[in-house]
């Protein structure tokens, strides 16, 4: 969702593209929604709907805190296919409100601004919520071999990549219902998760269901388990849990929030060591891959990242590849799987704890791969 204001180089946050064109737009007269009007979470507050009520913008519980309220879009039935800043969750005082200058600002009960459209002072005289049966494409520059490239979920459950160089577009995938007709809504959507999936509710049903993921496997999404966290499954569910026993969960009651070490490299100087963790990977990407890639052997793999003040961690590849992956960044993220073919060094102040073996782990012990994210 996205506005549609009076300057069109204006910049918006992407929330959700839909097949059924979902559209909050600022127009400057005949509109349903004067300036100065507001909602809130009170049981009597009003909601702001599209013209056959197909789409309603109001407050909703968060889903992580049922006390606090979450102002959404939602398709017919109750399914949120978009909320103001990204969830952001205010409590029963809280409001949505469009100012006298033209803004959408979310408020929470203190009076703090936590999300605003941007539109002040571009012409907005009023809002409204619309719909219709055309796709929405948002343009992104992830390929720069292409001029104008759009990213479009088609009412048939196809998401391409169109752009004017192309002849046609090109497939990037079918969702699992892909063909099937009915009264129904299809949308993409960048999960809290990380990941960017594909979904579809029938008109009324109040549920949405996912058709397609961008990554199959959750513990591949970089940055899941935050910063320095290591990913992996218990089961079938992904959990999150530190690199060994010389670091620790940033938020114990929240193990996606990443770790950090007890004593940090800088405080042991000429001291450091570099801890092996069989079966990880330290996901790496592009462009990180073209600057941290080496074709080297295992041990040169440790040395060299050992030797390099800026790096913190290395995976070297035992799949035939050759492939020793330096990390250099601020940013670490870690897989754990046993049918992984690598080994993985992390660079901590000497002595390296490893973290025991799962097998005689507390699967809710800080700092172990056993915590659900």
């Amino acid at each position: 969702m996205r506005p549609l204001r009076g300057d069109p180089g204006a910049g918006a946050d992407l929330a959700v593209l839909c097949c059924c064109f979902l559209l909050l737009s600022f127009l400057s007269r005949g509109a349903d929604m004067p300036l100065g009007s507001s909602l809130s979470p009170a049981a009597n507050s009003t909601s702001w709907s599209s013209p056959n009520s197909t789409y309603s913008l109001r407050f909703v519980p968060s889903p992580t805190s049922p006390s606090l309220f979450v102002a959404a879009v939602t398709y017919a039935g109750g399914v949120p296919v978009w909320s103001a800043g990204a969830g952001a969750a205010v409590d029963s005082r809280g409001s949505l409100r469009l100012s006298s200058s033209g803004d959408l600002h979310l408020v929470n009960g203190s009076g703090a601004v936590l999300w605003s459209s941007g539109t002040a002072g571009r012409g907005v005289a009023a809002a409204s919520l619309h719909e219709s049966s055309k796709g929405y494409n948002y343009t992104f520059t992830a390929n720069t071999t292409l001029s104008s490239p759009k990213l479009t979920m088609q009412t048939n459950g196809i998401v391409s990549i169109t752009d004017g160089s192309l002849d046609s577009p090109i497939i990037v995938a079918y969702s699992s219902n892909y063909g099937e007709s009915g009264d129904m809504l299809r949308f993409l959507r960048l999960d809290s998760d990380g990941n960017f999936r594909a979904y579809s509710a029938a008109h009324g049903s109040g549920t949405a269901t996912e058709q397609w993921s961008a990554v199959a496997d959750q513990c591949q999404v970089f940055g899941y388990c935050g910063n320095m966290g290591m990913c992996s499954y218990n089961r079938t569910s992904p959990v999150c849990g530190c690199p060994s026993r010389n670091f620790e969960l940033v938020d114990a009651s929240n193990p996606r929030s990443g770790c950090k070490r007890k004593t940090e490299l800088q405080n042991c100087p000429g001291n450091s060591t570099m801890l092996q963790i069989d079966n990880t990977q330290f996901l790496t990407y592009p462009p990180e891959i073209t600057i941290e890639q080496f074709y080297i052997g295992i041990t040169a793999c440790r040395l060299n990242c050992l030797a390099g003040s800026s790096c913190v961690g290395a995976t070297a590849l035992s799949d035939g590849s050759g492939l020793c992956w330096l990390k250099v960044s601020n940013f670490v993220s870690a897989y754990q799987s046993a049918s992984l073919p690598s080994t993985s060094f992390v660079k901590v102040c000497f002595p390296g704890v490893p973290n025991p073996p799962v097998s005689a782990t507390n699967a809710s012990s800080p700092g172990t791969s056993g915590l659900h994210g």
